[in-house]
């Protein structure tokens, strides 16, 4: 993949968005990972407040990757504010969470997510979650979970 994909990470796990971003180069995918670490600073971003005004500092993400679990304002909170804002209509958003619950899935999907995933234990796997994030971020929306 040649395009550069900005990224936009939402986890208060510095650990795994360092996994993720090494996970990244490891698949060789040409990936620039903004990272934050709650819903209120993904709002923030997306609407180009500060600290995030500058566009040239901080892209329109072409995915948005959400923890379930954020501090402040939780992941299905924020899905339900992009998905309020017809700007952001067409922005995949993956949800991402340590532990899957079929209550959990379901809602996300309700609310508009493009996909719900595991966060992997093993690297290898992870190197092939960060390919398919990738993969997603090109491709026409679509709704997908495993």
């Amino acid at each position: 993949m040649s395009e550069v994909i900005n990224i936009l990470l939402a986890d208060d796990d510095p650990n795994f968005v360092l996994l993720l971003r090494t996970a990244f180069e490891y698949a060789d995918v040409n990936a620039r990972v903004f990272a934050v670490s709650d819903g209120l600073q993904v709002i923030a971003y997306l609407k180009r407040e500060h600290p995030f005004a500058d566009w040239r500092k901080s892209p329109r993400p072409h995915i948005l990757v959400l923890d379930l679990r954020l501090p402040g304002m939780g992941g299905l909170e924020v899905l339900r504010w992009v998905r309020t804002r017809s700007e952001f209509a067409q922005l995949p958003v993956i949800m991402l969470t340590g532990s899957e619950t079929g209550e959990e899935i379901e809602k996300a999907r309700m609310e508009g997510a493009s996909e719900f995933l595991i966060k992997p234990f093993d690297f290898a796997e992870l190197t092939s979650t960060a390919e398919h994030i990738a993969q997603a971020a090109v491709a026409k929306p679509q709704m997908e979970y495993r």
